[in-house]
Formats: C-alpha cells, sequence, structure tokens
C-alpha cells in the first residue's frame, strides 16, 4: 500500500526527530524538509482518519460540515475545528485531539500476554508509544481457524497506556497478531505472540 510505505520510510529515522506535535508551527520545520512532509500532511492524515474510525463514518461527515459551515470563508484555527467537532453532537474528544496533535506520542503497541478465564481469553495490549490509533487484533485457533476483532481508538480514552481485549470461546489460541494497518508500528517485533513460545517460558 503505498500510503503504508509513505509512512514507514520516516520511521527509519529517530522517533524522537520525527514525531513533533502536529499543531507545531510549520515554519518552525522549514530546515527539516523530511520533518515538515511527515509532520504537516502524513501524521495529519492519519489523525483525521483516526478520528473517523472513532466517531464512525455519519457521525464524522455531520461535525465535519458542521465545522464547514461555520467555519466557510473565515480563517479558523485548530482550536475551532476541534470545538466544532466537540459541539456537533457527537461527544467531547479533547481528550483525543490533545493526544494526536499536541503530544510527542508516537505509534507504537505490544502484545503483552494473554491469560485463559474459563471460556474467555484475554489479550493484554500495551500503548508504549502512546498514540491512541486504532488497531485489529488477528486471532489464529489450534483448529487453523481465525477472527479479527476491530479496537476504535476509544479503548485508549480511559488508559492511554494499556487495555485488554477479551475474546469468548474455548478454542485453543495459537498466534495473536496486533495490525495496525497504515499506523505503522515503530517496533512491529512485539505484536505478536505465540502460544508454543509462551509455553516454553
Amino acid at each position: 500500500m503505498l500510503f503504508k510505505a509513505f509512512r514507514s520510510s520516516p520511521l527509519a529515522l529517530p522517533l524522537s526527530s520525527m514525531d513533533l506535535p502536529i499543531i507545531t508551527p510549520h515554519d518552525a520545520l522549514w530546515s527539516q524538509s523530511a520533518v515538515f512532509g511527515f509532520n504537516q500532511y502524513g501524521k495529519a492524515a492519519l489523525g483525521f482518519l483516526a478520528l473517523k474510525d472513532l466517531l464512525g463514518d455519519a457521525a464524522f461527515r455531520a461535525a465535519l460540515h458542521t465545522f464547514m459551515a461555520r467555519w466557510n470563508g473565515k480563517r479558523p484555527l485548530p482550536w475551532d475545528m476541534f470545538n466544532s467537532f466537540n459541539d456537533a453532537g457527537v461527544g467531547n474528544h479533547t481528550w483525543f485531539f490533545r493526544n494526536w496533535f499536541f503530544s510527542h506520542n508516537h505509534m507504537d503497541l505490544a502484545v503483552d500476554g494473554v491469560r485463559r478465564e474459563d471460556r474467555m481469553q484475554t489479550v493484554a495490549v500495551r500503548n508504549p508509544g502512546g498514540m491512541a490509533i486504532p488497531f485489529d487484533v488477528v486471532v489464529e485457533y489450534a483448529d487453523g481457524s481465525s477472527e479479527r476483532v476491530h479496537l476504535t481508538p476509544a479503548t485508549w480514552q480511559a488508559d492511554g497506556r494499556r487495555t485488554e481485549v477479551r475474546i469468548a470461546g474455548g478454542k485453543v489460541l495459537r498466534t495473536v497478531t496486533l495490525d495496525t494497518g497504515i499506523y505503522v508500528d515503530a517496533n512491529p517485533a512485539d505484536n505478536v505472540w505465540k502460544a508454543e513460545a509462551a509455553e516454553s517460558r
């Protein structure tokens, strides 16, 4: 995927120099062309896609139209967009805007373990990067079947660093993979849990 390839290249550089808040004034980035393009275009686009994932298509469209109608022909600031979305009847998402537009967070998730309780299995997920990104939990069972569970950014609202995903049913797990899609993970090596590796510890 072209967009994912575009996102991957900046991650080869040190995160501390690349992951600046989206709100960083563009004139402060003119001397760093790679950072400018990544921050003002790639990261900002991902932020809007994450917001759309959080709200759902219909609510996102309604909030966006509210913003456009309110500020058509004027000169809105980022805060005007944030407030328009919050005023559009889709809830207060200041926590999301703060996370995506004002923080130095980056995209990095990790499987922290799996525990089984009766017919419920719980996947513990860490967010060392701190960014409120959507992701899928892809579960492969010992019988060859698989399941995919989607988590929106809302999963990070209460605790931005840890969450748990519950998988119902008594099937034996073989692997658990975190699929972040176009939200390119800085360290994909820790996105996979394997039953064999866990049992050998």
